[in-house]
């Protein structure tokens, strides 16, 4: 059956962005606010997945200290505990591993050359690291994560996601997640299950949207229903947003490029060997490895693996399109894992787990930003607001406590 609503205040998508927003509107006492939402369940690409006991993130998920509002926010709608931990990241190097960030202990220098900020990434990387530090890490890490020319990638978004300081001007430590929370128990997905569920009456599952008319502030879902709208908030990636809005050319933005991401759980009994036993992930820069991190999972939560087990969880980033087999994928990643130590030969493997997402990590293109700015401005003109870390298209504030932020800042805006 068709029919036709109208609320003041729309938001897409129960993601940290999405739930941040509703809450901030119900706080400050708004009422006539619906947030669709087209899966079963709240938390987007910061949902978590349970196997056999084992908790599953898609990726390697944390809460950082950058927004301690966002933090704030949380402890005031959840009732998970949030274990602090200081972070214990690495480098692995050949067969040496290496604290994180590998260029505070290495015997680079780094450089402070004002011009190389304004050339592309790959140039940027040469002039503050150097030829050595950036041939054996910086370049192929880059390479295999990004999976796109790092010539043909800007450096405005290095500044929150390359450490450019010295040690010494930072104490050793550096970035948002030098500190950072994980819950206890029911990983990172139990923070938005649970925040959607005191908002519950406010959203609504299983509702995927087709078209956005912005002529008529109209939205029309899958299930044939529409809803009109005063304002609409969007946390739909801005490729896949371009061919819904009708009305209004955004195409501008259905070509921005973006990588996906294949996450491989493994799932063991036993306790993780002594090296890993207080770490919590590791990068891996060697083209010949396929994953780019992995992370000891059972050390974030307790509640991350069944008593007496312990887990490895495996990122590697893919083409939208490209073609993957479950099984050879997953078997892959184990046989890699043995090559590099992760697992002994020994180990009993009890559980594996394998998710595809296709939106990973939105590029930052030379242009990007040139791309993004008459877009968002024809959108905004039109009562449509475009945030989140793929609807607003930034990877350097595309975490989820940067998520949640303007997901609020929006909801205290408008």
């Amino acid at each position: 059956m068709v029919f036709t609503m109208k609320h003041s205040i729309v938001i897409i998508g129960a993601g940290p962005c999405g739930l941040g927003a509703l809450s901030t509107l119900i706080k400050r006492g708004k009422t006539d606010i619906l947030l669709y939402e087209q899966s079963d369940h709240a938390g987007g690409a910061s949902s978590t997945f349970t196997e056999k006991g084992f908790i599953w993130d898609i990726g390697g998920h944390v809460l950082g200290t950058k927004h301690s509002s966002c933090i704030q926010d949380i402890r005031a709608l959840s009732t998970q505990t949030l274990t602090e931990h200081t972070r214990s990241a690495w480098v692995r190097m050949g067969t040496t591993m290496v604290p994180y960030p590998i260029q505070y202990h290495t015997d680079s220098n780094l450089r402070h050359a004002k011009h190389v900020c304004e050339s592309s990434f790959y140039d940027w990387i040469i002039g503050t690291f150097g030829k050595k530090l950036a041939q054996s890490f910086f370049l192929p890490y880059n390479q295999k994560l990004w999976k796109y020319p790092l010539r043909k990638m800007s450096t405005t978004w290095i500044q929150e996601k390359i450490p450019q300081k010295d040690r010494q001007s930072t104490g050793g430590s550096w970035g948002g997640n030098a500190v950072f929370y994980y819950p206890s128990h029911g990983g990172i997905g139990s923070i938005w299950a649970e925040i959607a569920d005191t908002l519950k009456k406010h959203i609504l599952y299983h509702k995927q949207v087709t078209e956005i008319d912005v002529k008529k502030h109209e939205i029309t879902f899958l299930d044939g229903s529409t809803q009109g709208y005063d304002h609409l908030l969007s946390t739909i990636p801005l490729p896949t947003l371009s061919g819904m809005v009708k009305g209004k050319d955004i195409q501008a933005v259905a070509t921005l490029p973006y990588v996906g991401i294949a996450v491989v759980g493994i799932g063991m009994k036993g306790r993780p060997p002594e090296a890993l036993r207080h770490c919590h992930w590791i990068y891996i820069p060697s083209p010949d490895i396929s994953f780019f991190r992995v992370s000891v999972y059972s050390n974030y939560g307790t509640g991350n693996a069944p008593y007496g087990s312990w887990s490895l969880l495996f990122e590697t980033t893919i083409q939208p399109n490209e073609k993957v087999n479950v099984n050879d994928f997953v078997e892959k990643t184990i046989t890699q894992a043995r090559e590099c130590g992760l697992l002994a030969s020994s180990s009993r493997i009890t559980s594996t787990f394998f998710h595809r997402e296709s939106f990973a990590y939105p590029v930052p293109t030379m242009d990007r930003d040139d791309v993004l700015k008459p877009v968002q401005t024809v959108l905004e003109e039109n009562d449509i607001y475009s945030r989140g870390r793929f609807g607003a298209w930034k990877y350097e504030e595309g975490n989820m406590d940067d998520a949640w932020i303007q997901g609020a800042s929006w909801g205290k805006s408008i």
